[in-house]
């Protein structure tokens, strides 16, 4: 596994992680408890957020295409850039 210091990372690609950290909390996963947040950066330099959301009612939604949706539903579709870091440990 590499380890990457946040600081190491570009502006953009940190100001993406600090927005997805700042929404995690609207995430609603009472099952599993596993809360995750996504952020699109868009070539119009637009930020589009996701979290997850699990009910036993109506299944899941996954953060990304939450925030793929929010995208869309806005009338972007060219997407710059969205972090993923699969594994991957960012320490700030």
């Amino acid at each position: 596994m590499k380890i990457i210091s946040f600081k190491k990372l570009s502006k953009e690609d940190q100001n993406l992680i600090n927005e997805a950290e700042r929404i995690i909390s609207y995430a609603y996963d009472p099952y599993s408890q596993f809360y995750v947040a996504s952020t699109i950066l868009t070539t119009k330099g637009n930020i589009y957020k996701g979290v997850n959301i699990n009910t036993c009612a109506y299944g899941g939604l996954c953060a990304e295409r939450a925030a793929l949706s929010s995208m869309v539903s806005q009338g972007e579709y060219g997407i710059k850039k969205s972090p993923l870091f699969p594994k991957v440990i960012i320490l700030k």
